[in-house]
């Protein structure tokens, strides 16, 4: 083998590593790291297989699905390369091999890369095997490929493989995983949810700014398009740590109290991040709860304190929008310029909300 072959070998090799070890600490949820790992390990076992086996027949695609549906597309797509990477090695083929493994595979992780939104099975796996042949007749010709029963048999029955192991394994995966979240992200987002209950019980007016504050940020995430239940969830529970009473603070608290009852581990961060219990560069949804929470603080401050008075909204929003955006955390965060023209536009056109809150 050429040196210079040598060298992009290992390139790749290295570089699809790096990958996988950046994206092992992407897992959704800690209750699926066990069977993520051993997804990733049976890839492994198979990839080590590979050197004593004909070319193609191995179902790395559908195996980098699985673990994507565990932890994200970033970690699906860096586990492909790698085995993709570990099989071109084991074959002593080219990087061609590797680049048709990595790309098909590719294709199959962007189909299925939101099956929450459209959980569907022929429409994507017809277009990945369409997808599939498609690229391996074009790498056939422009390297003049012999036609030969080998060149066939073995890419076909790796596509045969691939789709049935989807067809099998996605279903119960489906439901297991990416349905369980689902009903755990609508259940924490639910005002009717244990711990909103208890803070209505405990503290109401901490539930009225809670709930309220939920709301606008609802609105406004739809407005700017963020994620509107990662919103919710941050304005809802960035400060149930009031609920406990210890010696820790109240960030520290409200993380603990948040992990007692499972929340999602990304919903988790996500407040985490808002209270300064974990340090990081505030998202849109972080963002959209400050401003949220200041007004509807302020409107319960003002009510409270001047019953009866009529509120000059208009006067009152720029007054937050300007204090709020002035922030480090805002100005730091994942908002432009125009997501701040139209938040304040937005709370603006919920005057008609506000009175309810009297």
């Amino acid at each position: 083998m050429q040196l210079s072959a040598i060298i992009c070998d290992i390139v790749i090799l290295a570089v699809s590593a790096v990958l996988l070890i950046i994206s092992l600490d992407k897992l959704k949820d800690d209750r699926h790291k066990k069977p993520a790992v051993r997804a990733m390990l049976i890839g492994m076992v198979l990839s080590i297989v590979a050197f004593f086996t004909p070319e193609f027949i191995f179902p790395f695609q559908a195996i980098a699905l699985i673990f994507m549906v565990y932890t994200d597309f970033a970690a699906g797509t860096g586990l492909l390369a790698f085995y993709s990477a570990v099989s071109m090695v084991a074959y002593n083929d080219g990087s061609v091999y590797f680049f048709y493994c990595f790309v098909s595979g590719l294709i199959l992780l962007l189909l299925y890369r939101n099956p929450v939104n459209g959980f569907t099975y022929k429409k994507p796996l017809l277009l990945y095997s369409l997808y599939s042949i498609l690229i391996y007749v074009a790498f056939m010709l422009k390297f003049s490929v012999r036609l030969t029963p080998e060149s066939v048999i073995g890419p076909a029955c790796g596509l045969f493989v691939n789709v049935i192991i989807v067809l099998i394994a996605l279903p119960k995966i489906g439901h297991e995983v990416l349905f369980a979240l689902e009903e755990k992200y609508a259940a924490v987002v639910d005002p009717e949810y244990e711990l909103m209950l208890r803070l209505k019980k405990e503290n109401n007016l901490e539930y009225k700014r809670a709930l309220h504050g939920g709301y606008l940020a609802d609105r406004l995430a739809e407005k700017i398009g963020a994620d509107r239940r990662m919103a919710r969830a941050c304005a809802y529970y960035h400060r149930i740590g009031g609920l406990v009473e210890n010696d820790s603070s109240p960030s520290e608290r409200t993380a603990n109290l948040i992990a007692e009852h499972e929340f999602p581990d990304d919903m988790q961060r996500c407040i985490n991040v808002y209270t300064g219990y974990v340090r990081d560069r505030y998202s849109k949804e972080n963002a959209i709860t400050m401003f949220s929470d200041e007004l509807i603080k302020s409107l319960l401050r003002l009510m409270s304190e001047r019953p009866g008075e009529k509120i000059n909204y208009d006067a009152l929003i720029n007054l937050v929008c300007e204090k709020v955006s002035a922030r480090p955390q805002i100005m730091e965060s994942d908002l432009s310029m125009r997501d701040l023209r139209v938040i304040k536009q937005r709370l603006k056109e919920e005057k008609l909300y506000y009175d309810f809150l009297r």
